[in-house]
């Protein structure tokens, strides 16, 4: 019943109850019109409105917290007691390397190393001895080869192996490759190569929630029974408000986070952990589409395996990616063999955890060598966050390994090729760390102050941890 009829309704029945109500109602219509004590409830039932007892969810689990879901389905949590989260990563052992622009012609040639592909201790790839290789062909067909002479700072002297060849002109930024090296007899060794291994670093990020309730609404008494299958009540309804808007901060700093710049609080530096998406626009495959297909699962595969990064794929999806995603691959996976894929899958990623695999609930592709496995991200869909207007969220996704290459010495475990970390020593855990203050409700919960309230607070101190970034790709629509 509309609020204009229930009033109309109300101030018809006051005549029969008493002068004195009557008078209430006719000296005060603004208090009957905005809304109705738990005294006055109803025309049809003065003295019992009749409610359903349990909170109705309007918008469900307002689900935006199933990353954070995910990694905890799948075990990809840690604690450390460091103020940085840190671990070393290899190189490649054999690489190719960037040259300058030059005119080319003639037997012999100085190339100039571009410095992506020099380090911070101005090394090198390409040594004496070496041979190089350029894309371009002689006459016969074969790639034109040059044998390095002599290594400056940054550059190098090359001779052709074939006399009847020229070095070739390069343009600025081409890559060479070294294919072997070459040594007459009696002589000695080649110099030592350089070798590179890259320090992964991050940040913690500190995140803060907190509610309140005063003294009077911990004692009102409440229109439901039960919240989520909890008794009704400030108490429960200030719970589940803190656990959900401290579960969105942490997945927010997590996904998106960036690091700051000047940024201080109370005059102190502001720390943030660098979340996947930006972490992924730095360091690991781009892959933009105009339209997604089939021909995408190709050149992610290939891209894949220029880095070896396993035959097991995990793809999180936006809504509009995996819906587009299921569209058109919806008549290939009526193939025969999909359940037993999807049986077996499960099997190798989860082993007896059956439970896991219904929680996470990947659904799989399989093309060529390579097993695909599906799940749509809520969180990227949400609204009130990265699904709102203006974002491209929906449409985003990311690819990893599934299945970690990589074994922890200490614990003999499979590394994550993911992982949220919290900060932790001995028995103090930062996970989730909850007190309350104020001082209503003192025999229960003790005071901390003269204030009648009791404010509930959680913070969590966390950072994410990502292994072989250059092993993701960043699927987004170009």
């Amino acid at each position: 019943m509309c609020v204009t009829a229930l009033v109309a309704t109300v101030l018809y029945f006051s005549g029969y109850i008493s002068a004195e109500l009557g008078l209430i109602l006719a000296t005060t219509p603004p208090a009957t019109v905005g809304g109705y004590t738990q005294q006055f409830v109803s025309a049809q039932g003065i003295n019992m409105r009749e409610f359903y007892p349990e909170l109705v969810r309007k918008y469900g689990d307002q689900g935006s917290t199933d990353f954070m879901g995910t990694m905890i389905a799948l075990g990809w949590t840690a604690e450390k007691a460091v103020q940085k989260i840190e671990h070393w990563e290899d190189d490649w052992y054999w690489d190719s390397f960037a040259v300058g622009s030059q005119a080319g012609g003639g037997a012999t040639a100085t190339l100039t190393i571009q410095p992506q592909s020099i380090d911070v201790d101005g090394n090198f790839y390409p040594a004496v001895k070496d041979v190089i290789q350029f894309p371009n062909v002689d006459t016969n067909g074969n790639y034109i080869q040059a044998y390095v002479t002599a290594v400056g700072a940054n550059t190098i002297d090359i001779r052709v192996i074939n006399a009847a060849t020229n070095i070739p002109a390069t343009v600025l930024n081409q890559e060479l490759i070294v294919i072997t090296n070459l040594s007459a007899e009696g002589t000695g060794q080649p110099v030592a190569k350089r070798s590179t291994y890259n320090l992964y670093q991050n940040d913690f990020s500190q995140v803060k929630t907190t509610t309140e309730m005063t003294g009077s609404e911990m004692t009102d008494t409440w229109w439901f029974e039960s919240m989520d299958g909890k008794p009704a009540g400030a108490v429960t309804a200030a719970t589940l408000e803190l656990d959900y808007r401290q579960l969105v901060a942490e997945q927010g700093t997590l996904l998106t986070g960036i690091t700051p710049s000047g940024v201080t609080d109370g005059g102190k530096t502001v720390k943030q952990t660098k979340g996947l998406f930006p972490t992924m626009n730095e360091s690991s495959i781009q892959a933009p589409f105009t339209t997604w297909g089939q021909s995408n699962f190709d050149l992610i595969n290939k891209s894949l395996s220029r880095v070896y990064a396993g035959s097991t794929t995990g793809i999180m999806m936006g809504l509009d990616l995996y819906t587009t995603n299921e569209n058109q691959l919806i008549d290939f996976n009526k193939q025969t063999g999909i359940d037993m894929t999807t049986k077996e899958q499960n099997m190798s990623l989860f082993g007896e955890e059956s439970g896991v695999a219904v929680v996470v609930n990947f659904k799989y592709y399989r093309k060529g060598d390579r097993t695909y496995a599906f799940k749509m991200i809520n969180a990227m869909n949400h609204p009130k966050i990265y699904g709102a207007e203006g974002y491209n969220y929906t449409q985003r996704g990311w690819a990893f390994p599934l299945k970690s290459n990589n074994t922890d010495v200490k614990s003999k475990a499979k590394l994550p090729t993911i992982c949220t970390v919290y900060r932790a020593k001995g028995a103090y855990k930062r996970s989730k760390e909850m007190f309350t203050t104020g001082s209503a409700d003192v025999e229960k919960y003790g005071n901390t102050n003269d204030i009648d309230n009791r404010v509930l607070n959680c913070r969590s101190e966390l950072g994410l941890e990502v292994f072989a970034a250059n092993q993701f790709v960043n699927i987004k629509p170009a």
